[in-house]
């Protein structure tokens, strides 16, 4: 049955979604595909009412829904139940099928980037903004009053909200910017970029240029990102330092692992840092580090994102063998996808609000994924007789268990004996 009639919420409301699917998938036992004892699933494709499958990226906007761009049919809404579909003849501001990018801004506004323009989606109405093709690659800045991303070209666009409520837009090189410049803003709305000679630039609100020195004797800044908090991170070789508002404040771990080469750094929805050095990801606490992955560079993929951090201070990964995440501890959960057929390359990754992650395959559909919050131990765990009397634990965190028969089993490291 509809999993919206499960409970006595409105289907419309996404935020739900996260109950419905956990109620049917979790509490009620249905396995309906198979990504590792330790999570949940559910995968959608056209037979179910998605869209042509070729998907190109989603957001979720304040209201919950879901919302899924694809290559070559437009766009299309997601409850949790129901595929609502918006095209050019449903929506003429969607004057072209093939959408790129999705982003949804501080301020609810959902953006939307295709070859025919960028398309504004507020309060129920779309707008299309520009008319001709659209670069705009990273939503990098928003607020009340302004709108900022990077480009495909390494480029800025800015959009300004004038006094009758429409956007101002304007286009500007910066000048002496890396290939990339891995742009970035912190939460004055000021623009952050690597230059070519590895210095540290920085564009104030009113488009000027100054160069900032984030010490370390005036050695290359290797990588550059803001973290949830609007706070802007640099590494500098295996120095990292954090950016108050004034200067930079050296932020290095004193617990040194030797030479490192920091090339990218990552943060969790709750504000853990990662940074990839040395073909392994090091995770970062209170000047330390805690923690380390496993070598991944063989695993690596070309196009691979990071920077889809959890709310456990972990990340979740696309490597060449499929998806992987990497929890807190730097243990690292490769994830089989029993869904996958021939040739769907994984083509996106979407954490929503409720820490559940969606993987979007270029040709083969939508799959939703969440970590258990229950584990079953029946007979394939080794328990003799499931009809459970008595359960304790005890100090070595051991669980013993007690059947109606009288059988005693302990369980420990996923294993009844």
């Amino acid at each position: 049955g509809c999993i919206a009639q499960m409970l006595e919420i409105p289907a419309r409301i996404f935020r739900s979604l996260t109950i419905k699917i956990f109620l049917s998938l979790g509490l009620l036992g249905f396995a309906l595909t198979g990504w590792g004892a330790n999570y949940i699933s559910r995968y959608w494709d056209e037979g179910d009412g998605l869209p042509l499958n070729a998907i190109s990226d989603m957001a979720q906007t304040p209201d919950g829904y879901l919302w899924i761009s694809t290559l070559f049919n437009g766009l299309c809404r997601f409850d949790g139940v129901r595929f609502t579909k918006f095209n050019e003849d449903t929506t003429p501001a969607l004057r072209r099928q093939e959408l790129r990018k999705l982003f949804v801004d501080s301020q609810g506004r959902m953006w939307m980037i295709s070859f025919g323009g960028l398309i504004l989606y507020q309060n129920g109405i779309f707008k299309l903004e520009q008319f001709r093709k659209c670069n705009a690659d990273r939503l990098i800045f928003s607020d009340e009053r302004h709108v900022v991303f990077a480009t495909l070209d390494n480029q800025i666009l800015r959009g300004n909200v004038q006094t009758n409520g429409d956007f101002l837009w304007k286009t500007f090189s910066v000048p002496s910017a890396d290939q990339p410049a891995d742009f970035c803003a912190d939460q004055t709305g000021a623009i952050w970029y690597r230059q070519a000679n590895g210095n540290l630039g920085r564009i104030t609100d009113d488009d000027q240029y100054e160069p900032v020195n984030p010490g370390f004797a005036g050695q290359p800044v290797t990588a550059l990102a803001t973290d949830p908090s609007g706070r802007i991170w640099v590494a500098v070789g295996s120095h990292l330092a954090r950016w108050t508002g004034v200067h930079f404040e050296d932020q290095t771990p004193t617990n040194s692992l030797g030479q490192m080469e920091i090339s990218r750094l990552f943060f969790s929805t709750k504000g853990d840092l990662w940074a990839f050095a040395n073909s392994r990801l090091h995770h970062w606490q209170n000047r330390r580090w805690v923690a380390k992955s496993e070598d991944l560079k063989s695993q690596l993929r070309e196009d691979t994102t990071f920077d889809k951090g959890d709310a456990q201070g972990g990340l979740w990964l696309a490597l060449v063998a499929g998806l992987a995440h990497l929890r807190a501890n730097g243990e690292l959960d490769h994830l089989s996808e029993p869904n996958r057929q021939p040739g769907s390359l994984m083509h996106c990754i979407f954490l929503d609000r409720e820490n559940n992650l969606w993987v979007a395959y270029a040709h083969g559909g939508l799959a939703y994924i969440r970590p258990r919050f229950f584990q079953v131990i029946g007979r394939p765990e080794g328990l003799m007789d499931p009809i459970v009397s008595s359960v304790c634990e005890d100090a070595e965190v051991t669980v013993w268990i007690v059947s109606v028969g009288g059988v005693l089993g302990r369980w420990k490291k996923g294993q009844v004996t």
